[in-house]
């Protein structure tokens, strides 16, 4: 650890931030204006891991490519290192506030800028390699991959180039001040935009390799990896695409004025601000996609690959899409959010605003919370006896691509899923089905032997299923059955006499509750024939049809539990209107249903 490095102490969980989830993941930093404590995070904050304090503005953040390392730079004159997990390395006085941080995409070097005109370079223990001061303030900055070169521009009006070791690769002087600078990740090419109106290139040994006049000062300017794609924007509404050449693509008029620009490593996808809008663009300049943010946007960052971009804004808000803008999620800081930074698959974001704060938010963790819920959707699904097969496969789809880095899609998956397991868990009740047969006439004063058939035909778990009868009869108790899954089936025998011969009507009532304990119900009338004289019965004849007996049958006959089973249910389905197929009693001479005449 270099000089006037300290430690900072363990970063501790914090729920301070309010998020909200849309359709899509990453950790994300957000730094901020903090200072110097932490909290724990709660279940509702579960995209933010945690914060830290510092005791002034944070102006800048960085972030390594594989998001192991988190650079900060505040207004309190300390520049702070952090580990993704939230811990606070060390810490660095600078003397005077820090204006702009970056670590090496490799994550071995740290280059900071202060507030009076020293760039300091380090490495990522915090010992200070070397330190130079220029004449005005140095607001430019950036790096190749592994850090052995640094580009540097400033209000001086001159361009450094400088290796890891400190010595000075090359500077040129330029016409107008210079704060968007970029350099390939191999650091043969440095690509500039100034004050001046132009853009400049320069190959590896400072030689001016073209230049482009636009009608304005540039305000943003991004490349490619290679260079091969150079997009900036300039005060004078225009945003000119370049090829590595120098030959504009091309430089469409804005309706307000662009403030950041960004391009994909491949450079197959253009992003830019302007107000509070995104435009994401395609490589012919065509606007394939818009959004509207909540409020103007103050800083915006993109994925290598373009497949996220990460936007804050003045109204303290950082938001997240996909490429085609989909929003994934929003959080509110405490403040305007005043930078940005994303690792290079995006899992992991960076943010400085105007709290004093450092936030972390845990994007994966955020979408496995999302599954998460889902699953739980599905679990409470099943337990109420339903087949969720074709959410269980949208789930598995949706963990799949969580795991391949594919948040977009995997939210999606996610949120198809709970949307079938809850469309079934509405529409989804148990269905008490009854099929009673006897195989001797009903007598009055004796007994009559009646073999029932239960089953629940509906889609979810029936509970407490009682049988109640009434009309001039007196009837053995049923003993209630505590619960039938879906497509089981119990049977059970009582006993039934009739008080007087002839007609004797009689209501049928069936209780029962879903998994939730909510009741059902249904009640049908039928009629029961009383003979003065004991008869016995060819064949089982039905007494009494409820609810969907066609599968009750069907279930029974292929089931085969018990041959007297299947007798009763093949048997049953001989009495059926052979035009709308209709259980009909014993000696009916019309189907109730249809109309149709029987024998």
């Amino acid at each position: 650890m270099g000089d006037g490095a300290r430690p900072l102490g363990d970063t501790v969980k914090c729920n301070q931030t309010e998020c909200l989830f849309m359709p899509r993941g990453l950790i994300i930093f957000v730094g901020s204006i903090l200072a110097g404590d932490q909290r724990m995070v709660g279940p509702m904050d579960a995209v933010k891991a945690w914060e830290y304090l510092t005791r002034g503005h944070v102006l800048d953040v960085s972030i390594s490519a594989d998001g192991e390392h988190i650079v900060a730079g505040s207004q309190d004159a300390y520049l702070y290192l952090f580990d993704k997990a939230g811990n606070a390395v060390w810490g660095q006085n600078l003397g005077t506030p820090v204006l702009r941080v970056m670590v090496s995409p490799n994550g071995e070097y740290i280059c900071t800028t202060t507030h009076d005109n020293i760039i300091s370079f380090f490495n990522i223990q915090g010992a200070l390699l070397w330190r130079r001061r220029v004449n005005r303030p140095v607001m430019g900055v950036d790096m190749t991959n592994d850090g052995n070169y640094v580009a540097l521009g400033s209000d001086n009006r001159n361009i450094y180039v400088v290796a890891a070791n400190g010595a000075l690769i090359w500077n040129q002087k330029v016409g107008g001040e210079v704060r968007n600078v970029t350099i390939t990740r191999d650091g043969r090419y440095t690509i500039i935009g100034s004050y001046d109106a132009f853009i400049y290139c320069f190959d590896h040994s400072g030689n001016l390799y073209w230049s482009y006049k636009t009608m304005g000062p540039i305000e943003a300017l991004d490349i490619n990896g290679s260079a091969d794609y150079i997009l900036a924007s300039s005060s004078d509404r225009r945003t000119y695409f370049l090829n590595r050449s120098g030959s504009m693509i091309w430089n469409p008029k804005n309706v307000g004025s662009v403030k950041h620009v960004e391009v994909s490593d491949q450079g197959n996808l253009m992003v830019e601000s302007m107000g509070d809008e995104i435009l994401v663009l395609s490589k012919d300049g065509s606007v394939l996609h818009r959004a509207k943010a909540v409020g103007v946007i103050s800083a915006m960052n993109i994925s290598d690959s373009g497949e996220y971009i990460i936007v804050g804004t003045t109204t303290n808000h950082v938001a997240m899409y996909d490429k085609a803008l989909q929003l994934l999620w929003q959080c509110e800081a405490d403040g305007e959010i005043t930078s940005l930074a994303i690792s290079e698959k995006g899992h992991f974001i960076v943010a400085g605003c105007k709290d004093r704060k450092v936030y972390m938010f845990d994007n994966h963790r955020y979408f496995d919370t999302a599954i998460e819920k889902a699953a739980q959707v599905l679990e409470n699904a099943k337990a109420f006896g339903l087949n969720v097969l074709e959410a269980e496969v949208l789930l598995q789809k949706a963990q799949a691509d969580l795991d391949r880095d594919e948040f977009g899609s995997a939210v999606k998956y996610a949120e198809a899923a709970t949307k079938v397991a809850t469309r079934m868990l509405a529409k989804a009740q148990p269905e008490v089905s009854v099929l009673a047969v006897v195989r001797e006439s009903f007598t009055p004063g004796k007994p009559t032997s009646v073999k029932a058939l239960i089953m629940n035909t509906g889609v979810t778990h029936a509970f407490n299923i009682m049988i109640t009868m009434m009309g001039e009869i007196s009837i053995d108790p049923i003993e209630t059955i505590e619960s039938l899954g879906v497509n089981d089936y119990v049977n059970r025998s009582f006993n039934i006499t009739t008080k007087a011969p002839g007609d004797i009507p009689i209501k049928v009532i069936l209780d029962w509750t879903d998994k939730a304990g909510r009741p059902q119900h249904t009640e049908a009338n039928f009629m029961l024939k009383s003979l003065e004289k004991k008869k016995k019965l060819s064949k089982n004849m039905p007494i009494i049809s409820i609810g969907n007996v066609q599968k009750l049958v069907q279930k029974v006959a292929a089931s085969k539990k018990t041959k007297a089973e299947v007798k009763v249910a093949q048997e049953a389905a001989k009495h059926r209107c052979p035009r709308c197929g209709n259980l009909l009693l014993e000696g009916v001479s019309q189907c109730p249903r249809c109309g149709q005449k029987v024998k």
